[in-house]
């Protein structure tokens, strides 16, 4: 309760607070490193979806629908059925390099045999595409490894929740952070370029292929971060930058930071959602909330587009 957080928060600094009491055990070891990993999850899943929409120039694009998520899941999962599940090397590599394959096909797909005029519409059919291809080979991989890999304990991560919480996954998804995200905040004023084309982005000296490849490497390895950490949790890319976007305007210099606060904020609001909803016979996956969340928007935005 609040008044339990209260006096926990007095005694801290009062430094009465033994290390063996039950509200030390609760804040520290189960509420505090949830809160945490929620808030990064979010903040990551929030900065590749303005950094995507930004560079495909479109509301619909995010790490979900472009396939990301869906191939760092397939190769999280790969790993898990070798055995290296457990690995703080293995997992995040494995989550790492899937996204890598599903951006280099989706990419493929959508600037060398797409149109022009039809480029953002094939790049959403490849990444709906690629993402259901590395769905069924997850799906592949779980219905012939079960028992190897705790098939309860790993259907549960596939749907994305923060119950499994580690210190240990706060501290790698952090350094995943701080590695990747001043890269994508130094590159707000060529996002805003990129915005206007590529054509005009050349002419105002920035080369369109070159910060394309290093965002999406950028994005790619920070997604694969929390699918490592947390599974694959969708829609939250398309629906807080969307959201930031009609708040404060398309400038990357504003909309990168904002972005990135509010889904560190709506991640764990989902969270505790999940977490209480039907509490305390059952706790559903954050990922089923961000979908019932999602979904609806989704059909929002394509309705919306299909009307201009």
């Amino acid at each position: 309760s609040f008044s339990d957080l209260w006096a926990f928060v007095r005694s801290w600094f009062s430094k009465s607070l033994s290390d063996s009491s039950q509200t030390w055990f609760v804040v520290c070891s189960l509420r505090l490193q949830r809160l945490l990993l929620a808030s990064l999850s979010g903040f990551v899943l929030s900065l590749c979806g303005v950094v995507m929409q930004g560079l495909f120039r479109t509301p619909l694009a995010d790490p979900y629908l472009l396939g990301v998520i869906g191939g760092s899941t397939c190769g999280a999962a790969l790993m898990i059925c070798l055995g290296l599940g457990e690995s703080l090397f293995f997992l995040p590599l494995g989550a790492f390099l899937g996204g890598l394959l599903a951006v280099v096909l989706v990419s493929l797909v959508a600037f060398v045999w797409a149109k022009r005029h039809r480029e953002t519409n094939v790049l959403l059919l490849a990444g709906i595409a690629f993402s259901s291809l590395f769905s069924s080979v997850t799906s592949f991989l779980v219905f012939f490894a079960p028992q190897r890999m705790g098939f309860q304990s790993l259907m549960f991560w596939l749907l994305g929740s923060f119950s499994r919480s580690q210190w240990s996954s706060v501290g790698i998804l952090f350094c995943f952070v701080l590695f990747g995200s001043p890269w994508i905040f130094l590159c707000a004023k060529e996002l805003n370029i990129l915005s206007l084309g590529d054509d005009m982005a050349i002419h105002m000296g920035v080369s369109p292929r070159l910060f394309r490849n290093i965002l999406l490497f950028v994005t790619t390895l920070l997604t694969a971060g929390v699918v490592s950490a947390v599974g694959p949790i969708g829609f939250v890319g398309l629906l807080v930058p969307h959201a930031t976007r009609l708040l404060l305007g398309p400038n990357h210099a504003r909309l990168l930071p904002a972005a990135a606060l509010l889904g560190a904020i709506f991640l764990p609001l989902c969270d505790t959602l999940a977490r209480l909803l039907f509490a305390p016979s059952l706790e559903l996956p954050v990922g089923m909330v961000t979908a019932l969340l999602g979904a609806p928007c989704l059909l929002f935005l394509l309705l919306r587009k299909q009307g201009k």
